[in-house]
C-alpha cells in the first residue's frame, strides 16, 4: 500500500514538471515562431505563474493515476525474486542512501570552505567559475564518495 502511494508521489511531480515544461516551454517557442513579443513581460508571468501551474495540476493528477496502475502490470507481469537478487537490490538501495548522504556532506564541506575563505574579489573569469561550480564538483565528489564507501562495507567478507 505504501509502495503504491508513493508511486503515486512520484507520478504526480513528475506529471506536473512533464506538463508544466511542456507547456511553459512549448508556447514560448511558439511565441518565438509566431514573432510575438511581450512587451511589459506580463503574458510570460501569466504562462510561468498561472497558466503553467495551472495545466501542471491536471497533468500531475494524470501522472498519479496513470504510474501506479503501469507500475502494478508490470509488477505482476514479472517473476519473483529470488533471495540473491533481493539482496543485491538492498545493497543497491543502500549505496543510493550512501551517495546522497555523501552528496549532502560535499556540499555541507563546499559551504564551510566559503565560509572560511570568506569575500574573494572577482577580478577574473575564472574564479567566477570556480566559485560556481566548486559546490557541485565537491557534491558530486562526496555522492561518489559516499557510494563507494557504503558498497566497499557491503562487500561479503
Amino acid at each position: 500500500m505504501f509502495r503504491t502511494f508513493l508511486t503515486a508521489c512520484l507520478g504526480f511531480i513528475a506529471g506536473a514538471v512533464i506538463t508544466y515544461l511542456v507547456v511553459v516551454v512549448g508556447t514560448t517557442v511558439a511565441w518565438d515562431i509566431l514573432d510575438v513579443h511581450d512587451q511589459d513581460g506580463g503574458g510570460a508571468m501569466a504562462l510561468g505563474l498561472v497558466i503553467g501551474p495551472f495545466i501542471a495540476l491536471f497533468g500531475g493528477i494524470a501522472g498519479a493515476f496513470l504510474l501506479p496502475a503501469w507500475a502494478a502490470r508490470r509488477r505482476r507481469n514479472t517473476p519473483p525474486q529470488t533471495d540473491e537478487q533481493r539482496a543485491r537490490d538492498t545493497c543497491r538501495f543502500f549505496i543510493i542512501g550512501g551517495a546522497v548522504i555523501g552528496g549532502i556532506v560535499g556540499h555541507q564541506a563546499a559551504q564551510f570552505g566559503f565560509w572560511l575563505i570568506g569575500s574573494i574579489s572577482y577580478d577574473s573569469y575564472w574564479k567566477v567559475w570556480a566559485i560556481a561550480w566548486l559546490p557541485t564538483l565537491i557534491t558530486a565528489l562526496g555522492a561518489i564518495a559516499g557510494g563507494l564507501c557504503v558498497r566497499h562495507m557491503m562487500r561479503p567478507l
